[in-house]
This record gives C-alpha cells, structure tokens and sequence, in this order.
C-alpha cells in the first residue's frame, strides 16, 4: 500500500492503530457548519441518530458538498497525498437519546487489496463518551477483508466486541478523527441537553476506481463502479441505487460475510478484482 499522510509519524501511528486524531477546523470555521446546519434543518426530529447523507433535500447537500469541499480542500491536502472527496455529511446525534452504534464497519468504497481509503470525522463541538461520542477497535482494521455491502450494517459479532482493544474518542471542537475505511467503529448515547453535531468526510485515492457493493442473496454481492460523484447527492436510495445512471455494474463477488473475529473469521472467495473493470 502506497504512503497515505505526508507526515511519517501521522503514517506509523495510522497503520498501527487504523487512526489519527488531528487538528482541523477553526472556531470560526466550525460556526460556519454549525450555521450552515441549522439554517436548513428542522428542530424535531424521531429518530435518535440522522444523517445529511440520506436526505432527500438535493439542493441542501449540493451546499453541503460544496461548502465541506472548499472549507477543508488545502488541509486535506496538507495531511493527505493524493486523495479525493468521495462524499460528506453531516452526523446528528439528537439530545436526551438512548440510541447507540455497536461495533460495525463501513461499507466498501475502494478495492481494498490495493487502496485504503478515509472516513473524517471532525467534532463541531466537544465529543465524549457522555454525548455521543465514537470509540474504536483499536488496530481492527486488521482484522477486516472482504467487500461490504452497502445493503447491511456489517456489524462486529458482540462477543468479539466485549474483548478487543476498545478506545473512546475523545474530541475538542475542530479536531478530527481520520481512520482508515475498515476500521471497526461505534457511537455512543447522547443523554445530554445538546444536540450533538459532526462533519463527515469520505475520501478514495486519486488512482482509485470508486465503487458500491450489494446484497443479492447470503453469499453473493454484486459489485458496481461509480461513475460520477454527483451519485452522493442525487443517486443514492438505498438497494435501489443499483438503477441509478452513475453506477455501472461490473461484477459478482461471493462472500460469507459473518461479523468478524479477533482470528478474523470473514472468508472471501474473490471473483475478480474492483480494479479490472
């Protein structure tokens, strides 16, 4: 795998660990999202956790997208060599909840036999364990391989979680959490008063062909290029995607996806690779 941060020990500390915890935003800057938020956004909501990501408001998440993009575009690219912005959003954890993110990992966004890509997720105001906060499977990236679906939460099975290397995440306001895709991750309840808002930032490599991976039965997934960013904003609905005119069908994948082990119980049985498409 090729150098991800120019900063070598940002770089150790990252394929170590499977993350980093670094200084992003600006109070000013973070007001800006703040502003940017709830300017377009509805004080009620029922769910205790939502995302920007599954709005259906296109003209709110084209400002989202372009705004994200402008505001951290050069400190990215202090950080980062060579990397694009796949997709951003906004992550809500409503005040007073009770709900919480086990252990899981995201989707496939890249084939990770030759590419890591990023999740950023950067605090617009202090982040514990008390308000919602992320913690990690430290170093659980690796364990993790195969392609994950778009279609699942591809969840850590619970009794792997109760014995690996757990870190709460501790966030000031502006700092960021950058980790790599297949980290294992969760979040916790926000019993607080406040509203606890954060900035998402998803990042490929440049040379990186993008792509999505579906459920079609237990142990197959269908394998899909995307074509065209603008996918993130108006393309997206779920297992419907897969009709969406910026993905291109490529190829099945047969999996066994599990819930992962500390002996890293995922088997794959690789067809093809993402790359040859």
């Amino acid at each position: 795998m090729r150098t991800v941060f120019r900063d070598p020990g940002r770089e150790l500390a990252f394929n170590s660990d499977g993350y980093v915890i670094v200084p992003m935003l600006s109070k000013s800057e973070v007001d800006k999202l703040r502003k940017l938020y709830s300017s377009h956004t509805s004080d009620t909501f029922d769910e205790g956790f939502h995302t920007s990501f599954l709005s259906k408001d296109v003209e709110f998440k084209t400002i989202i997208s372009d705004t994200f993009k402008e505001l951290f575009k050069d400190k990215l690219e202090d950080l980062l060599i060579d990397y694009r912005v796949l997709f951003t959003h906004y992550l809500i954890k409503e005040p007073n909840t009770s709900f919480k993110f086990n252990l899981h990992v995201d989707a496939t966004t890249v084939d990770e036999t030759r590419h890591q890509s990023l999740t950023i997720w950067c605090a617009l105001e202090d982040t514990d364990a008390t308000n919602g906060g992320l913690f990690v499977w430290k170093a659980g990236h690796k364990s993790v391989h195969g392609f994950r679906s778009v279609s699942q939460h591809n969840p850590v099975d619970e009794s792997v979680g109760e014995q690996v290397d757990k870190v709460n995440i501790v966030l000031k306001k502006g700092e960021a959490l950058i980790m790599n895709q297949k980290l294992p991750h969760g979040s916790m309840p926000n019993p607080s008063k406040n509203r606890r808002i954060a900035a998402g930032i998803h990042l490929v490599p440049q040379e990186a062909k993008s792509i999505m991976c579906f459920k079609e039965s237990e142990e197959t997934l269908s394998i899909y290029e995307i074509l065209n960013y603008n996918f993130y904003i108006d393309g997206f609905e779920g297992d419907n995607s897969k009709n969406s005119k910026h993905l291109q069908f490529k190829y099945n994948e047969r999996t066994s996806w599990t819930g992962l082990s500390a002996e890293d119980n995922t088997k794959v049985e690789s067809n093809g690779s993402a790359e040859n498409v």
